[in-house]
């Protein structure tokens, strides 16, 4: 008996020596926004950016991705994840980005009554695409500019950007990721530009 017991334990050893490790975790931050222009001179005063808000899968931090050409399924990678909700992550992009391109004289993540314009966004989509040609990801958000002592948006519009880029590398996915933040922040302050109220 304890013969058979000595070679199950050797056995079970040997099949633990010889499996493969686990996949081990992976954590992203979006790289720093970078600006389509130069920065221009203050325009737009004191703005208060709210926490996004979303439904379903892109509360996690878990990174989505699509293998249908009509990106109606949607997967979530097991050990690829944000190092943070893309709930906060886009609005954290969203405040930086303002702050670098020195459009408003402040940009708060809290709530202030002083701020004259108070930007809310809501995430449609924020996912890789697997494509036979090139992988690409999409980018897609309603955003929603209020301007103290209007009752009616300033400004309500949904922003959607897609970028391909090469290989399967994550990390350019990534960097893709923030090209396409980058790319809708910039539209939408030349929007609020051209809709501001006097």
């Amino acid at each position: 008996m304890r013969v058979i017991a000595g070679i199950f334990i050797l056995l079970l050893i040997a099949g633990c020596a010889g499996s493969s490790p686990m996949p081990r975790d992976h954590f992203y931050r979006l790289p720093d926004p970078t600006l389509q222009s130069e920065p221009v001179q203050i325009v737009l005063g004191d703005i208060f950016v709210e926490q996004f808000i979303t439904d379903g899968l892109h509360r996690e931090r878990a990174i989505l991705y699509t293998n249908d050409p009509l990106s109606i399924e949607l997967g979530q990678y097991h050990y690829h994840h944000w190092i943070d909700s893309p709930t906060r992550l886009i609005r954290d992009q969203l405040v930086q980005f303002l702050r670098v391109s020195n459009v408003a004289s402040r940009v708060f993540d809290t709530p202030d009554v002083s701020a004259g314009l108070h930007i809310y966004g809501k995430i449609r989509r924020f996912e890789r695409q697997h494509n036979e040609a090139s992988d690409s990801i999409i980018v897609s958000l309603d955003l929603r500019v209020m301007q103290s002592g209007l009752e009616s948006p300033l400004l309500l519009k949904l922003y959607t950007e897609q970028i391909d880029f090469g290989g399967q590398s994550m990390n350019k996915a990534v960097v893709a990721f923030a090209e396409a933040l980058s790319l809708i922040f910039s539209r939408l302050i030349e929007d609020i530009k051209q809709n501001l109220v006097e």
